[in-house]
């Protein structure tokens, strides 16, 4: 029978780091949302992602684009800078991939 997840015992599910959780890689980004609705919990619930990565196709197109602006801000005496890299993200499987949108993290 699958297992069933009864506490925690006051630990942590996961220490965010370096450790896997039940054997597999994990990362942690600012790039999927933490502030979703489950039920009446709102705005404290994150979204979650599990896949096999190595069917996530990423294509870059040509060099990193970098423009020196020294004129924007030039009454504050700033110079900017502005970068552009063309990126197209594909996924091999779609059957590689699932997400979970409404994980209490809070």
């Amino acid at each position: 029978s699958t297992q069933k997840f009864t506490g925690t015992n006051g630990q942590p599910v996961w220490d965010a780091g370096n450790t896997p959780i039940n054997g597999y890689r994990c990362a942690v980004t600012n790039s999927i949302p933490s502030n979703l609705t489950k039920g009446t919990a709102s705005g404290i619930a994150s979204a979650m992602v599990f896949g096999n990565f190595s069917d996530l196709i990423i294509g870059m197109w040509g060099s990193l684009d970098l423009m020196v602006d020294p004129y924007t801000g030039s009454t504050a005496g700033t110079i900017r800078v502005v970068t552009l890299q063309d990126v197209d993200v594909a996924i091999r499987n779609a059957e590689s991939f699932t997400t979970m949108v409404d994980a209490l993290t809070a």
